[in-house]
Formats: structure tokens, C-alpha cells, sequence
């Protein structure tokens, strides 16, 4: 057996072993997260022909080596990686990059609730766009349905159709598998109060409109390479809320603070 063997800090270098009749193995960055082996057999190539085959399998490893660089979701590498090296990997990947995945639609489960104690859920649908690397903007629409609240003289129920927009904020990679994104929102909902009365009380339906702003988090797990589930919540409050009166109580409506949550699923194309 006869070794090749040159000490080296560059990743674009090799240790070579080399066995009489094939290339036993190539230890060091056949992957560029640990140690591999190839196996290259060299019965039939003439012996002048060695050095070009031990060549041509050396850089075929690292050529694998680097594109494994490019994984999305690859553990990072146990050594730094050249700018050389960076370099080749662009130019190699740039008429290969896959179209950009910049919207997204989705569905939502979403509730708010206030400390006044109106509560309301339902279902969203939603569409945002990634403008920037570091900056997305959405829409939604979608339907409430408010919890009833027992007043003195009755019981107030709602319903409400809900519109928003939004603006969010990745703090890491939008190709990272797990995200952690800041909202801005600013919600209309326009709300239709009903009403049960007690007894011989007195009452009456209204459909009145709340503007509301909320700012919040939102986490997301990329299940496939274009489905994201996320789980978002934040508070904020009415920039103009819609109430539901008993006299001169208000005993249901959007005055107070507010909070809310979202179970989102998003596929972006």
C-alpha cells in the first residue's frame, strides 16, 4: 500500500489513501459536516491513467462536499468554509436556484378576547407577500362568532366579520426550518350585537365597526419546503371600539384591552 498524504487547513486539499488497484478511500471533507470514503476501482485503467482518475474521484468528493454547503436545512460545518470556496458554490448554484417562494395562503383558527369580556373565534383566510428579505405583508378575512354575555336585563350576542392587514418581521433566515417573526396589525371588524331580553325589557340589534391595533410574535415550523404551520399571539387594543349597551352599561363590545391567538396553516408558492 502506498499513502498520499499532505498536511492541510484548506478544504479545497485532500488526504489521500490509495491501495494497489482501486482508490481504497479519501478521508477528510467528502462531506462538508465529516469524515467519508470512496471506493474507485482502477483494474482497467491503464497505469499511466492513475494519477487522472485519483484526480477526477478527488474532486468529484468535493465538489459533493460542497454542495452539501447548500442544504437548506444542513447542520453547520465543523470547520469554516473558504471564501474560495463560497464562491465557486454560488457560481455553481446560480442558474440552478429554485424560483423564489414568496407568497402565501393559508387558513387560520383566530380568536381576541377583551377585558371587557367579549370573546370572539372563527376562521380566517389570508395571503401575504414577502417584499423584502426582511419584511412581509399580509391580508386577511375572515368570520367571528362572540361568546353570549348575560346582561341585567338579557342576554347580548355578535357576530362579526373581521379584515385586517399586516406587517411582520423574520428574525432569522427565511429558510430556516423554525422562525420567530414581530407583527404590526390593524384590524376593522364590523360587528352585529343582538339581543335576548328578560321580562317585559326592551331590545334592539346594531351593527357597529371597531378599528383595532395589536402588536405581537409569531413562530413557525416549516413542515415541507412550501407548508408552514404557525402559532402567533400578541395584545393591543381598539382604536375606536364597538359596544353593545344596557342602559347606559356597556356590557359587551371591544373597549379594553385585547389579546389574541392564531393557529395558522400557509402554503407559499
Amino acid at each position: 500500500m502506498r499513502r498520499i498524504a499532505r498536511r492541510h487547513t484548506d478544504r479545497s486539499r485532500a488526504p489521500l489513501t490509495c491501495e494497489r488497484g482501486r482508490l481504497d478511500s479519501c478521508r477528510g471533507p467528502r462531506r462538508a459536516h465529516g469524515e467519508g470514503a470512496r471506493t474507485l476501482h482502477t483494474e482497467n485503467i491503464p497505469a499511466d491513467g492513475h494519477a487522472i482518475a485519483v484526480a477526477l474521484a478527488t474532486g468529484e468528493l468535493l465538489r459533493a462536499s460542497w454542495a452539501e454547503l447548500a442544504l437548506a436545512f444542513a447542520p453547520p460545518p465543523a470547520r469554516a468554509v473558504p471564501a474560495t470556496v463560497l464562491r465557486i458554490i454560488d457560481t455553481s448554484l446560480a442558474r440552478h436556484k429554485p424560483h423564489a417562494r414568496i407568497v402565501g395562503i393559508g387558513v387560520a383558527f383566530a380568536t381576541e378576547a377583551f377585558t371587557s369580556g367579549f370573546v370572539r373565534f372563527g376562521a380566517d383566510a389570508r395571503v401575504s407577500v414577502d417584499l423584502a428579505p426582511r419584511f412581509s405583508a399580509s391580508v386577511r378575512a375572515g368570520f367571528r362568532h362572540a361568546l353570549p354575555i348575560t346582561a341585567p336585563d338579557g342576554t347580548v350576542t355578535a357576530d362579526a366579520l373581521v379584515f385586517g392587514g399586516e406587517g411582520s418581521v423574520p428574525l432569522f433566515s427565511r429558510d430556516a426550518r423554525w422562525n420567530l417573526d414581530l407583527l404590526a396589525r390593524l384590524d376593522v371588524a364590523v360587528i352585529s350585537f343582538g339581543a335576548t331580553p328578560l321580562g317585559g325589557a326592551n331590545a334592539g340589534a346594531a351593527t357597529l365597526a371597531s378599528f383595532e391595533a395589536s402588536g405581537g410574535v409569531r413562530a413557525t415550523c416549516s413542515l415541507t419546503e412550501t407548508l408552514r404551520l404557525s402559532l402567533e399571539g400578541g395584545a393591543g387594543g381598539a382604536i375606536i371600539a364597538a359596544n353593545a349597551r344596557d342602559g347606559s352599561s356597556i356590557v359587551s363590545g371591544t373597549n379594553g384591552a385585547l389579546f389574541f391567538g392564531a393557529l395558522a396553516l400557509v402554503g407559499k408558492f
